[in-house]
C-alpha cells in the first residue's frame, strides 16, 4: 500500500492489480469510475506478486513485483494519477525481481533492490542480483551495483536520509545468513554492516517495510519479533520476541510510538520503547 495526495493505493495479488481508495468516501468496491476502491486493473501483463510500493516520485505510485508463474525478470511499474498514464520496466537486473522499494528524497532517487527469484515455478537463472538507483523524472537507471556482497537477495530498503539506506540482503553464499547493512548511495559505498542470525535475531521479511525508521532508530520485524539499531550504526538489539504465534507476518506502520502490524488475521500494536 502507499499514500498519494490522500488516497490510498493498493497493489493486490493475482495479477499486481492496483487499486485506489479514497477514505473520505463510502466503500463501495468495483471497476466503475465512482467506486471506492477502484480497481484500476494491471499495469502490465508481467507482473503478479506485488512486493513493495512507493507513492509520491515524480507525483507517481510506483510498484515492484514478481513476474507471473514460469517467467523471469519481475517489473518496476508506475501509475500517474493526474493523468492515468502507466508504464513498467522489467529485468532492471536480467532475469532478477524488484523485491524493495525506497525513496532517496533529498537525491530524488528510488532505490530498488532485487532478488534472483522468478515466478512461480521456476527456478533462478542470474547468477546474483543487486540494487539499483533510478531517476524517476527520466524514468531510468542511474546506477546498478551490488557493493561487493555477491547478492542472492535484498529484502527490504529504507532511506534515511543524506543520500544514506538500510538493506537487508542475503548473499549467495553457502549457509549464508540475511546481513543488516547501511550502504552510501552518493559514495558508492558499503559503509558497514553485520550478520543477523536466527536466534536471536529472526528472519527478515519480504518488503513491505519491515525497515522503519523512528526516533533516531532504525527498526526491523522479523519472524521472531522486532530489533533496532541507532540510526548510522549497525549494531541490532532486540526490542520485543514474539511468543508462539504472535511475531509480524507483515511490516507495518508507526503512529505517535506504537508499530501497527498483522500477525496473521490480526491487527496488533506495539508500544516502542523511548
Amino acid at each position: 500500500m502507499g499514500n498519494l495526495d490522500g488516497k490510498l493505493y493498493i497493489g493486490s495479488y493475482p495479477g499486481a492489480r492496483l487499486s485506489v481508495y479514497d477514505p473520505s468516501q463510502p466503500y463501495r468496491f468495483g471497476t466503475e469510475a465512482d467506486a471506492n476502491p477502484r480497481e484500476l486493473g494491471r499495469l502490465d501483463d508481467v507482473a503478479y506478486r506485488p512486493r513493495a510500493m512507493v507513492a509520491g516520485p515524480a507525483g507517481k505510485v510506483w510498484i515492484g513485483s514478481i513476474p507471473d508463474y514460469g517467467i523471469w525478470g519481475g517489473t518496476l511499474a508506475w501509475y500517474d494519477p493526474s493523468t492515468g498514464a502507466h508504464g513498467s520496466h522489467r529485468h532492471l537486473i536480467a532475469d532478477c525481481s524488484v523485491q524493495a522499494l525506497s525513496w532517496l528524497v533529498e537525491d530524488n532517487r528510488l532505490l530498488v533492490g532485487l532478488a534472483i527469484e522468478g515466478g512461480t515455478g521456476t527456478q533462478p537463472r542470474a547468477e546474483r542480483a543487486g540494487l539499483v538507483l533510478w531517476d524517476p523524472e527520466q524514468d531510468a537507471a542511474v546506477w546498478t551495483d551490488d557493493f561487493g556482497l555477491n547478492i542472492n537477495a535484498v529484502f527490504d530498503v529504507c532511506a534515511i536520509g543524506d543520500g544514506l539506506a538500510y538493506a537487508i540482503i542475503l548473499s549467495n553464499a553457502a549457509d549464508a545468513h540475511p546481513g543488516l547493512y547501511l550502504l552510501d548511495t552518493r559514495c558508492r559505498r558499503l559503509v558497514d554492516g553485520c550478520e543477523l542470525t536466527d536466534p536471536p535475531h529472526g528472519w527478515p521479511m519480504w518488503g513491505a517495510q519491515s525497515l522503519f525508521r523512528h526516533r533516531g532508530y532504525l527498526y526491523g520485524a522479523t519472524g521472531r519479533g522486532v530489533f533496532r539499531t541507532p540510526v548510522g550504526t549497525v549494531t541490532p538489539e532486540i526490542v520485543w520476541e514474539a511468543a508462539g504465534n504472535d511475531a509480524p507476518t507483515s511490516g507495518g506502520a508507526v503512529l505517535d510510538n506504537t508499530w501497527y502490524f498483522p500477525t496473521r488475521y490480526r491487527l496488533r500494536a506495539l508500544s516502542l520503547p523511548e
